[in-house]
C-alpha cells in the first residue's frame, strides 16, 4: 500500500465505485502441478534387473540345489528391500502433498501391486503415476521372456 501525503492508505484493487483501480493483481496463485515420481519409485522398478543379474550370475557360476536356495534368498531380500523402498516411497508423497497412498506391506507379495495401488492413488494429481506401473511390468515380462529363452537353449544344447 502506498500512502497519500495526508497519511490515508490507498486502497488496494478496483473499487469503481470510489473510481479507484490498481492495475496489477491482488494475489494469484498459480498451482503446481503435483508429481509423483521419486528415487524410490525409480529403484523399485528398476530392482528386478538388479536381481536377474544375481541371479543370472549365480546360475552361471553353480548348478544344483544351491542355485535354488539363492534363488529364494535374492528373491527374499529383494522383496525386503521394495517394502523399504515403498516406505520411503510414501512418506515422500505424503510430504508432497498426496492423499490416500496405499500401505508400502503391498509390496512385500509382489512390486507390481504397490505400484498400481500407488498409481491409482496418485492419478487425478499426476497423469504419468502410472508410469513405473507399466514400465515395470514390461520390464519383468521381458525379463521371465529371457529367462525362458535361455533355459530352452540351455536344454536344447
Amino acid at each position: 500500500m502506498t500512502h497519500f501525503g495526508d497519511g490515508h492508505a490507498e486502497p488496494q484493487g478496483h473499487f469503481p465505485m470510489a473510481g479507484f483501480y490498481q492495475s496489477e493483481p491482488l494475489a494469484t496463485s498459480v498451482a503446481v502441478p503435483l508429481s509423483a515420481h521419486t528415487s524410490a519409485v525409480r529403484l523399485i522398478v528398476f530392482m528386478p534387473i538388479a536381481q536377474a543379474l544375481i541371479v543370472t550370475a549365480h546360475v552361471i557360476g553353480m548348478r544344483g540345489t544351491t542355485t535354488w536356495l539363492f534363488l529364494g534368498f535374492t528373491m527374499g531380500v529383494g522383496a525386503a528391500l521394495s517394502c523399504v523402498l515403498a516406505w520411503a516411497d510414501r512418506s515422500e508423497l505424503e510430504h508432497r502433498g498426496f492423499s490416500r497412498i496405499p500401505s508400502p506391506l503391498w509390496a512385500l507379495p509382489l512390486p507390481i501391486i504397490y505400484l498400481a495401488l500407488r498409481g491409482f492413488a496418485a492419478e487425478k494429481n499426476d497423469w504419468t503415476a502410472h508410469r513405473p506401473t507399466w514400465v515395470h511390468s514390461a520390464l519383468f515380462a521381458t525379463l521371465i521372456a529371457i529367462g525362458c529363452i535361455v533355459m530352452i537353449f540351455d536344454t536344447l544344447f
